[in-house]
């Protein structure tokens, strides 16, 4: 009987699966995109349906379906295959902890998810919680897709639940469902008198829980409480919602974030399901990484108090820094949540309102600036830096223009300003340099030659178009490479001869160039040597050996140049 993952595979193709994550384009029997995985304006980023698998040159990034949805959806092989058997139409038998050894990941997703049903249980047992979050605007098919659920007001419930189910208080521990005070005692659980929001990762597996108080918040109360941090969830690679909102992303073209769960809920219920939020943290570096996956457009529609907005600015620096486009969505005095609940058009019509980050920051400070000496100090101090991140030389251009514009100053003024905001500035990077992978082989037409000699020897000798027993012998342990970099060989070769015509005068230009190549360090050396003759005052018979050599490899890369040429 085949395994899930040989029935996935014959199901699904590498070019239907990467294809629904990014725009491939044909080259030869090849397809190519712009990596997912970093941030390029070139494709180097190749899939090869007859070896089902991917390589990007940028970031050397590789594998197989399997490993190219943990790495796009940021999940372990087991997400991985959760998520292509759903797909794929596939049921996958449910992991029985009772029956089966299990690891100690496995066991904190196992625990995670009998808490989570506890919650569920508890919310439905719970009329009054119940009422609260129909009050909010929360439908009760939404609470039930969301997952939503209680923790009642007790100190140890969930725990002698799941104690009940094998699981001991390392493992709870471990989950972050149960602490001890610092004066020790019997341990207690995390969330109590608190609307549970489940979190998840990529593929829906529970992995962490936001808690909001019922009642009134203090000091040792606070409003949200989240999760600490384990071996599952790391809060600054997660994104609320984030399980629900990537095909949504993709459909609208930009992702929307938001601050708060019951906004992410809110924001899905009426219907902007490209809408995620990150949890119980700023928008990070990893945010956007896991979000440039999907666009690289984002608009904030955070709360529009003055810590709201604060934080949609420092956001929206950092997104700007690593290469997005950014709006932001007025939202007149309420929260995404407070809009929806009363009017679910409004917050849409703030949605198609919002305007690029550098202008509602311009337009604010002209507002509130009085003289045009406050106006020009106002926009060197708080819209340039925002200029400053933007990553490309046209945009900001065009922002220079506009800001000059407001301000009634020549272009030339504005980019000074923003000259000297470079030099006392460090600008972080929003791109990174990355190279080929290196290799043993020592020149351009090396490693070509090898790259091709890899790809025809792994084809079936009826289809190989050259002579790769004659190239082996020729060059032998030349064109060895390392095996850890022979599928990037291989990918190369496909990407760029694959459609090739006429491989065997394109293997045989490399042969000469390699040739070439060799021939040109001969000359150089044999060079270095009659000058060394020279000053040591050799005889003539040595220094005309020298010569007749240096003749003799000239007529030779001559030669190569001609048929070369031909």
């Amino acid at each position: 009987m085949a395994s899930p993952v040989d029935e996935i595979k014959e199901r699904l193709s590498i070019e239907e699966v990467v294809g629904s994550y990014v725009k491939l384009e044909r080259a030869g029997r090849n397809l190519k995109a712009r990596c997912p995985f970093h941030h390029e304006k070139t494709a180097s980023f190749f899939v090869s349906p007859d070896r089902g698998g991917f390589y990007c040159f940028g970031c050397g990034a590789k594998g197989d379906i399997f490993s190219f949805v943990s790495q796009i959806e940021g999940t372990d092989f087991k997400g991985a295959l959760k998520t292509l058997a759903e797909r794929a139409g596939i049921r996958l038998e449910k992991f029985r902890y009772e029956n089966e050894q299990k690891d100690a990941k496995d066991r904190i997703f196992f625990a995670c998810e009998e808490a989570a049903k506890f919650f569920e249980e508890k919310l439905s047992g719970n009329e009054e919680v119940q009422k609260y979050l129909l009050g909010r605007g929360l439908k009760k098919e939404t609470i039930k897709n969301w997952r939503i659920g209680f923790a009642p007001d007790d100190w140890r419930s969930l725990r002698s639940r799941l104690t009940t189910r094998g699981f001991s208080d390392t493992e709870l521990f471990s989950a972050g469902l149960i602490k001890r005070s610092e004066k020790g005692g019997e341990p207690f659980d995390v969330f109590r008198n608190r609307v549970i929001f489940p979190v998840f990762d990529s593929s829906g597996r529970v992995i962490a829980f936001s808690g909001r108080i019922m009642g009134q918040e203090s000091e040792t109360a606070p409003k949200y409480l989240n999760s600490p941090e384990t071996e599952i969830f790391r809060k600054s690679r997660v994104l609320y919602g984030m399980q629900n909102a990537k095909h949504g992303i993709r459909e609208r073209g930009f992702a929307l974030l938001v601050e708060g769960q019951v906004d992410l809920v809110m924001s899905h219920q009426a219907g902007f399901k490209n809408a995620v939020a990150s949890s119980g943290t700023a928008l990070t570096e990893e945010h956007l990484d896991l979000l440039r996956r999907f666009s690289d457009n984002i608009m904030i529609a955070y709360d529009s108090d003055s810590a709201g907005e604060r934080a949609a600015l420092r956001a929206a620096r950092l997104a700007l820094q690593k290469g997005f486009a950014v709006k932001i969505a007025i939202l007149s005095g309420k929260d995404p949540a407070d809009m929806i609940a009363k009017n679910p058009s409004e917050f849409g019509t703030a949605l198609k309102e919002s305007v690029p980050v550098v202008r509602f920051v311009l337009e604010r400070v002209l507002k509130e600036a009085r003289t045009a000496r406050e106006k020009s100090r106002a926009v060197r101090e708080h819209v340039l830096p925002f200029v400053q991140d933007i990553s490309s030389a046209i945009e900001r251009a065009e922002w220079v223009k506009e800001i000059a514009g407001k301000l009634e100053v020549r272009d030339e003024s504005v980019w000074e300003e923003l000259k000297k905001l470079q030099n006392t500035t460090n600008r972080d990077s929003s791109t990174t340099n990355y190279s080929l992978p290196t290799t043993n082989l020592a020149s351009g037409a090396l490693r070509s030659l090898a790259s091709i000699l890899l790809w025809q020897e792994g084809l079936a000798e009826n289809d190989r178009k050259i002579n790769v027993k004659k190239i082996r012998e020729e060059f032998g342990k030349e064109l060895d490479a390392p095996s850890a970099e022979r599928e990037a060989l291989v990918f190369e070769a496909e990407a760029r001869f694959s459609s090739s015509e006429s491989l065997e005068k394109e293997v045989q230009h490399l042969i000469w160039r390699v040739e070439e190549e060799k021939i040109k360090k001969e000359l150089s050396d044999s060079l270095d040597a009659l000058t060394a003759a020279e000053k040591a005052k050799i005889g003539n018979v040595e220094k005309n050996k020298i010569l007749s050599r240096i003749q003799k490899l000239s007529a030779r890369v001559q030669e190569i140049k001609r048929s070369l040429a031909k």
